[in-house]
């Protein structure tokens, strides 16, 4: 009899032991393509990818609030039932009292443990997972539902919003549910993620990464299969005839329409090829002299340093001097600052250096990962103060998380008239462009233009109505804040004071240092 007691153990120890392995084999497929499928997603609410991936795959969820979600000690539950199965297949082999008083006590934190996961599959995620429980029961009509099925009321399973109603498979929230609709079915045409993928989805941040959302989505069991395709066709029709009665209205009364004015004919009708070209050219001139990669290292060094260093007003300067710097060298590069004079050059960096600040800077922030954690704030926290950071986030949280786009917005506020609305500037009687401001015009269209057309490649005509307006109002909002931080912060406005003087005699700003990176050399 006790022959077969261990040999029962080690037996039903390599089974569990073989379904760990292969739980682990599908997290790292996760970590690599988040549209991966394992073969116990059997649908919807069948899904073990929807499990693993989820904040209760790691640490039983309890973890992550007590140590932080990058602690060795928030360890993936398929590591511990790696451990937990080799533990048991040894205790069988090894038959002492110890071993056998260990391997009890383990096997019973195991029952408790699959009890709690069996409450969070059933009562939480909704979800049959049969990497975790094989003995759950989920009713079938929850499965096949392809409209929208009312339940009580709980949280979106994507970003904790609350929601009342399953959506695609998943229970979400009506601006989840919205977002998958649109994406769902252009999952290639998704930007991937600048952070590898590891971007948290909550309410405040659901909009910073779309890659990040829509695999959370497809983690979560949202399904595309389960949008209705005829009325995403009807859509597009009514879509497309509404579309076309206003630009009848409106051609009417302007006699010729500009590429503002026509609504879309398709993904990408409005970009041509050189259109492409120059967008391609932008991107790859702000990426040369992206200070990012460096913040990041920075920011990662102090934070993990087992010293006292420690973020301090000189550091803090230091770092928004970087972000000033590779503007100016952005801007520099371009082919329509090339074209200006040099006093011309200096009166445009004079006039919208602040406003260009505070737009890349909070990218820069943004993307180099200042708003992800409370430590990393610390980094700008000497220059700006608490509450100026909160308002930055804020704002920078609203901003579309489109790099290209927020990249051809920096490069259009650039040739702006004027993005520094504080009046009595110094050296106003030095302005070049005080009476000739038409100089940048053409620059100007030709940038802003280009946004509208992107926004149309990207969404449909009303949605790129919507995202301009809106957009409009995110960068107001963003000057004017940076209106307030020069008026206020003594510290900053000296810092901008004396920056624009540096670049009045700086020698980089003469035609010779000038590296244009397209357009005539």
């Amino acid at each position: 009899i006790e022959n077969k007691m261990i040999v029962g153990q080690v037996l039903l120890g390599t089974a569990g032991l073989i379904v760990s392995l292969y739980a682990y084999y599908i997290k790292q497929q996760l970590k690599r393509n988040p549209k991966y499928k394992a073969l116990c997603d059997l649908g919807p609410n069948t899904s073990c990818t929807k499990a693993l991936s989820s904040k209760y795959g790691n640490g039983f969820g309890l973890t992550s609030s007590l140590f932080g979600e990058n602690s060795i000690m928030n360890a993936s539950n398929v590591n511990l039932g790696i451990g937990f199965y080799i533990f048991q297949i040894i205790s069988g082999l090894i038959m002492t009292p110890l071993f056998n008083k260990l391997a009890l006590f383990s096997s019973i934190l195991s029952c408790i443990g699959s009890i709690y996961l069996a409450y969070i599959l059933a009562f939480i995620l909704k979800d049959l997972c049969l990497n975790w429980n094989t003995v759950m029961s989920i009713p079938p009509s929850s499965c096949d539902k392809t409209e929208p099925t009312t339940k009580t009321s709980s949280t979106c399973q994507v970003c904790g919003d609350s929601a009342s109603i399953i959506n695609y498979g998943a229970l979400t929230c009506l601006s989840c549910r919205t977002f998958f609709r649109r994406n769902g079915f252009h999952t290639k045409e998704v930007s991937s993620c600048r952070f590898d993928g590891h971007c948290e989805i909550i309410k405040p941040t659901r909009k910073n990464c779309t890659a990040c959302r829509l695999a959370k989505c497809l983690a979560v069991g949202m399904s595309p299969d389960l949008i209705r395709k005829e009325d995403l066709s009807g859509r597009k029709r009514k879509s497309s005839i509404s579309q076309s009665q206003e630009l009848i209205e409106y051609q009417s009364t302007v006699p010729q329409a500009s590429a503002f004015d026509q609504p879309s004919g398709g993904p990408g009708s409005l970009l041509n090829s050189s259109e492409w070209n120059l967008i391609s050219n932008v991107i790859h001139a702000f990426d040369t002299f992206s200070p990012i990669t460096e913040t990041r290292r920075t920011i990662e060094i102090i934070n993990t340093s087992a010293s006292s260093l420690q973020f301090d007003l000189s550091q803090s300067l230091q770092m928004i001097s970087s972000f000033s710097n590779s503007l100016r060298s952005f801007i520099s590069s371009t082919p329509d600052f090339k074209i200006l004079t040099t006093s011309e050059q200096w009166s445009l960096f004079q006039r919208n250096m602040l406003g260009l600040l505070s737009i890349g800077g909070m990218y820069f922030m943004r993307e180099s990962g200042i708003f992800d954690k409370p430590e990393n704030e610390r980094a700008i926290l000497p220059l700006y103060g608490n509450e100026v950071v909160r308002q930055v986030k804020s704002i920078s949280a609203q901003f579309d998380c489109d790099p290209t786009l927020i990249k051809l917005i920096i490069v259009a506020l650039a040739f702006s008239s004027n993005c520094f609305t504080k009046q009595n500037r110094r050296n106003i009687d030095k302005d070049s462009l005080l009476l000739g401001t038409f100089r940048l015009f053409g620059s100007q269209n030709v940038y802003v233009e280009l946004i509208w057309k992107y926004l149309v490649h990207r969404f449909s005509y009303n949605e790129s109505v919507r995202h301009f307006s809106t957009l409009i109002k995110r960068l107001l909002d963003a000057l004017k804040l940076s209106i307030d931080i020069y008026e206020n912060n003594q510290i900053f406005q000296t810092f901008i004071d004396d920056n624009a003087e540096q670049i009045e005699h700086a020698p980089t700003i003469n035609d010779k240092s000038i590296i244009p990176l397209w357009g005539k050399k």
